[in-house]
């Protein structure tokens, strides 16, 4: 099927989509996500998660656990604050390294962008809905039936960000805790292959929740098997690439900032949803 995009062509389109939850603009050889984001900004939150106390971590029942978190109350300066962060970070990582190539043809290579816009929690469409706390702590856990408390537990459970690419109607896209600026900048120390440690690997919390959002997979990510939750599970299998080479474990989909090519493909998968199908099969995502 011939690919209806001419070289030297101006097309100006935008498509509303709510499975991958953007608005398309493709213009000037550029294709743009454009987000609606609406920021929840609570004070406390109650979390459910995999239990991964010792005695179901590994009977493969998936039961839940529920954590209480309590946060500080929000004033105007810190709500901006941490909107204009969440902006600042995913522009730094997802605008500006990716590009779609034609595979034949004569067109130029489409850039690859991310435009967020702010909007009310009423406001219709929401594409993106953020769920964030002001420094928040754990004050009680609901453990799963049965279950042996743990001295201090409370204490050893802190916030985990998270984001779902597939939420239903109407509920949370992403987790999020807020420590101030920097405070979604994280460094880790990360098993290589032989054993040894790499150190200080730095890593943006919010621009590999937003990669999940786009939809992307962690880099080492088994399907059907479990992400990592719980401690127990064998780091060697891990989804982010624990023990594996030290350029699968610094994507950006893993432990570190590194966007790769193929982080491309949500873009490359959205011009299914315009009117120019088969286009898809005419571009391959690549590093700018």
């Amino acid at each position: 099927m011939r690919c209806p995009i001419h070289p030297g062509s101006e097309i100006h389109m935008i498509y509303r989509d709510y499975h991958s939850r953007s608005q398309v603009d493709l213009s000037h050889n550029t294709l743009t996500l454009h987000i609606n984001v609406a920021f929840h900004y609570l004070v406390d939150y109650d979390y459910h998660r995999p239990d991964c106390w010792p005695e179901f971590a590994h009977d493969g029942s998936h039961r839940q656990m529920v954590i209480r978190y309590q946060g500080d109350p929000w004033n105007q300066t810190e709500r901006n604050a941490s909107r204009d962060h969440f902006q600042d970070r995913i522009y730094h990582h997802w605008n500006g390294p990716l590009e779609l190539r034609p595979t034949h043809g004569a067109h130029a290579d489409l850039a690859c962008r991310i435009e967020l816009h702010f909007v009310a929690t009423d406001h219709n469409p929401v594409h993106l809905r953020v769920r964030v706390l002001n420094r928040p702590h754990a004050t009680s856990i609901v453990q799963s039936p049965g279950a042996v408390p743990i001295p201090n537990q409370a204490n050893e459970v802190a916030f985990r960000a998270s984001c779902w690419p597939t939420r239903p109607p109407g509920q949370f896209d992403m987790n999020l805790n807020w420590q101030g600026n920097g405070g979604w900048d994280h460094l880790r120390n990360v098993p290589r292959p032989d054993g040894s440690i790499a150190t200080g690997i730095p890593q943006n919390t919010v621009a590999h929740e937003f990669g999940h959002y786009l939809p992307l997979d962690h880099t080492c990510q088994v399907p059907g098997a479990d992400i990592g939750w719980c401690a127990s599970v064998d780091p060697h299998a891990s989804a982010y690439c624990e023990y594996r080479p030290e350029h699968q474990f610094r994507s950006i989909m893993a432990l570190g900032n590194d966007i790769w090519g193929e982080h491309g493909v949500p873009w490359r998968n959205r011009l299914l949803n315009l009117h120019h199908y088969g286009c898809q099969h005419f571009f391959e995502p690549h590093l700018v």
